[in-house]
């Protein structure tokens, strides 16, 4: 699961880091590359909702080779740009479906908390800590009982 929300090209709130969204999709590769045991796998991107840049929705990729896989999952997210909110509800959910295909394993790579998607306070609610308090809160709850 891959975080591309907006704050995936910050620094802070004002700051842009040209950097930080390559970096990662780098390192996404470099860790598909080091994972010795892993036959399978799939990239789940979020922000208000999930997608699958890779396609191939709701099914696995079989690796083939190891170096050509990590670099074309590399490429193909650097294509991305990241935008909007961060909903960690819908990204786990829809990893979650995975269980029933023989998942292990999730791998999340975030540069935060939730800020939309269930369990988000009233719209009138404006403060961050309490948004992200409450989003937090609802998502370990979730995860804890399902």
């Amino acid at each position: 699961m891959v975080d591309m929300s907006g704050s995936m090209e910050l620094t802070d709130v004002k700051t842009e880091d040209p950097d930080k969204w390559p970096f990662l999709c780098d390192t996404i590769a470099r860790i598909l590359l080091s994972l010795l045991d892993v036959t399978h796998y799939q990239v789940i991107l979020f922000s208000d909702k999930v997608s699958y840049p890779l396609k191939n929705d709701g099914k696995w990729f079989e690796i083939g080779d190891k170096v050509k896989d990590a670099k074309s999952v590399a490429d193909k997210l650097k294509a991305i740009k990241p935008k909007g909110p961060t909903n960690m509800y819908a990204a786990f959910e829809e990893a979650f479906r995975f269980r029933a295909l023989g998942m292990d394993t999730i791998y999340v790579f975030s540069d935060g908390l939730p800020n939309d998607g269930p369990g988000r306070p009233p719209a009138n609610v404006t403060d961050e800590t309490v948004i992200t308090t409450a989003l937090a809160k609802h998502l370990r709850a979730k995860l804890k009982n399902d």
